[in-house]
């Protein structure tokens, strides 16, 4: 017989206490590791894009265009709930819902814009955020489908460097295409917590916001590779449609409902019947040196911020080395191939493909899918250095492996040297090369020990490479401002004074002899800031036949001229007679006009005409302007028609008021699909709640599986 002290009985562990300090225990893992991985992170944000960050610098070219100024109108003009719909600043005025690209209804800005103005400085932090959103993505991505904690911070260093955040900077949308990339594929999985109550509202705000942010090119591919992906996870995992295309189902069609308020306006504002160009994309094989040379060479096609594939040198090698059956060796070549063959114009079938549906609203379909293809490869690394850490059998064909990594150096190396690449400039980004070549076949030999260089590599890889092309991602912001703008934008915002009176303001006229270049030249687009308007300025409606119609006319037509200088007056009417003839001014106009009051979408005059018939207002014509023609005896309501471009109503002969507004054509719609979309996510975990609950058995245990 064995006697216990009674103390002894009060300090036993029990299941309880042993779970208790198992939770602990994990607690504190977990703890470090996001400490570790927020470390990471951080220290890549200040080694890699501090000048953004401190707003020393910013990305060049296109990002001091119109993606900056529109984004800047929309969320300081009106904002989530109050919309802007009339945007006065440049090209005589548009509809804001006409612009995909504007960065409205994209939540992060709205946050950055709710406390400071979106000035490029504040645009290029908004940047520097995305590629840390977009790491972390990474991350969570491969450690939920079963990686260990080094081959995630692998996966996270690698993403930081993904080629989109720096080449495609000076596109906030298509670099914001690889930052929500792993967040949406992670919520198309089954390794998304479906079963939590916030999953299907989460997952619906990732969709949305992603929606709402990237580039529309992007989201073709999105859907298409998409689908390819939720096809592999569900065949991967055999999950019951309850698991995972039931809620998925139910995020996407709330993410749509709730993007409608944007996506319905511009369908029904717009008519794409214009003449859209064909697909600019090119393939080179010289373009495979951009693995890890420079892009900005004149032998590559294509413009500069679409040509490189870089791949951080270690992210390449292991890539090679991915363990047959791990599920991430799966899912990166089956995202890989399927953006290969859609995306890559190598293959015969390209120019055909353009017919698709979707296929051809962008001209850059390889760039649309280049990110699907690296983040592809991405995954193999990332299977590959999980393997390195955990399994100690010899991978299959490791010596064909080996030889294929080999392979990959000595390539790269001779293809520099017959493009005529002067490796001296490269000599670090090939000892790092080399380096990382070394240190893959260690590892992959059995050094796990050395496995955590592999990160190093990575970061040396991507940093070096990020230095070494700094143009398409960095230039000084005070010098670039300077230079486009004459003036800093925060002061230029600051200046900014509202413009009140009962007649729109003239515009800032164009030069008598500008050609098409000169219309379309982003100095114009300093009026965003100034709060002044112009006929010039850079914006992209592309294929919008009354954007295009408008910009012949004052660009080629016969009435060019006439045209520039009617569209400069303050806002004003002339009869379609006076028009014809060339007037371009009140005094010959045929009619006398009073202003009444003005607002950029509400325009009120008191006309008094000669005659009855046709008045033109030098004022665009798009889709959603309304006539109100108020006479002494009757009001009749009526949709302008247009007049080489401009807007044309039909007044009574004598005294009249007119009332010109515009109205963003479906948005009403919009809003109740949106809320819609709302009460969907809002409501989905108890739907799925009281499904579950009427699938599970006697003893709530839930369904039996056969």
């Amino acid at each position: 017989m064995h006697l216990i002290h009674p103390a002894d009985e009060r300090v036993r562990p029990t299941p309880l206490a042993d779970r208790v300090a198992w939770l602990r225990r994990l607690s504190g893992r977990r703890w470090f590791r996001v400490a570790v991985l927020a470390g990471l992170v951080a220290a890549l944000e200040v080694l890699v894009l501090e000048g953004w960050i401190r707003g020393a610098r910013v990305p060049p070219w296109d990002f001091l265009g119109a993606y900056a100024q529109e984004a800047y109108w929309w969320w300081a003009h009106g904002g989530f709930f109050d919309p802007v719909s009339w945007i006065p600043a440049v090209r005589g005025g548009y509809p804001s819902s006409l612009s995909l690209q504007n960065s409205a209804w994209y939540l992060p800005y709205g946050a950055v814009a709710a406390v400071v103005p979106l000035t490029p400085w504040a645009l290029a932090f908004l940047s520097a955020v995305h590629v840390a959103f977009g790491s972390v993505g990474a991350y969570l991505l491969v450690r939920r489908h079963g990686v260990s904690f080094l081959a995630g911070l692998f996966a996270a260093a690698g993403w930081f460097f993904a080629v989109g955040a720096f080449s495609n900077a000076e596109h906030p949308d298509i670099a914001r295409g690889y930052a929500w990339l792993p967040w949406v594929l992670l919520v198309a999985s089954t390794r998304w917590p479906w079963r939590r109550w916030w999953s299907i509202p989460v997952a619906t705000l990732v969709l949305w916001q992603a929606t709402s942010g990237v580039y529309p090119g992007m989201l073709v591919a999105y859907a298409c590779i998409g689908a390819v992906w939720v096809v592999l996870q569900q065949v991967q995992s055999r999950a019951r449609f309850a698991d995972l295309l039931l809620p998925l189902g139910i995020g996407m069609v709330a993410a749509l409902l709730l993007s409608m308020v944007r996506l319905l306006p511009y369908a029904l504002g717009n008519d794409l019947s214009g003449v859209r160009a064909p697909d600019a994309s090119e393939w080179s094989w010289s373009m495979l040196l951009s693995l890890q040379f420079g892009y900005d060479y004149g032998f590559y096609p294509n413009d500069i911020s679409m040509r490189s594939f870089f791949i951080p040198a270690a992210v390449l090698l292991a890539a090679l080395f991915a363990r047959p059956g791990s599920p991430l060796t799966r899912l990166g070549l089956g995202i890989l191939i399927p953006a290969a063959l859609l995306g890559l114009p190598l293959f015969p079938w390209f120019d055909a493909l353009q017919q698709l549906p979707g296929l051809s609203l962008s001209r850059f379909t390889m760039s649309d899918f280049k990110v699907f293809m690296l983040f592809g490869v991405l995954l193999l690394a990332a299977s590959a250095v999980d393997g390195f850490v955990r399994h100690r059998a010899p991978l299959p064909w490791q010596r064909t492996r080996v030889a294929a990594a080999a392979a990959v150096v000595v390539l790269l190396a001779v293809g520099g040297l017959l493009a005529r690449i002067d490796l001296r400039d490269y000599a670090l980004t090939l000892a790092v090369l080399v380096a990382s070549a070394a240190l893959v076949l260690a590892v992959s030999s059995g050094r796990r020990d050395l496995a955590a260089l592999l990160i190093v590599g990575v970061v040396a890889s991507g940093g070096l490479w990020a230095y070494s092309n700094r143009g398409p991602w960095r230039t000084d912001r005070v010098e670039a401002e300077l230079g486009r703008f004459d003036g800093l934008v925060g002061e230029l915002v600051a200046a900014t004074e509202p413009q009140a009176g009962d007649r729109r303001p003239g515009r800032t006229p164009l030069p008598a002899d500008v050609d098409l270049d000169g219309i379309r030249s982003t100095e114009w687009n300093v009026a965003y800031y100034t709060g002044e308007a112009a006929l010039g300025g850079y914006l992209n409606l592309k294929g919008n036949t009354y954007f295009e119609a408008l910009r012949s006319a004052i660009s080629e037509g016969d009435r060019a001229e006439q045209l520039l200088a009617f569209l400069s007056r303050p806002g004003t009417a002339i009869t379609a007679a006076a028009f014809d003839e060339g007037c371009a001014e009140e005094a010959c106009g045929g009619v006398r006009v009073t202003p009444v009051a003005y607002e950029p979408e509400r325009l009120e005059y008191e006309l008094q005409a000669t005659t009855a018939g046709a008045v033109v207002l030098n004022e665009p014509y798009y889709r959603g302007w309304q006539a109100a023609v108020c006479a002494i005896d009757a009001c009749a309501t009526s949709a302008p028609t247009a007049t080489d471009g401009l807007v044309t109503v039909d007044v009574p002969e004598g005294e009249s008021r007119l009332t010109l507004t515009y109205a963003t054509p479906g948005l009403g719609t919009g809003w109740l699909l949106f809320w819609a979309g709302a009460v969907i996510a809002a409501l989905a975990p108890a739907i799925l709640w009281f499904s579950r609950r009427r699938r599970a058995g006697p003893d709530g245990r839930g369904e039996i599986d056969a």
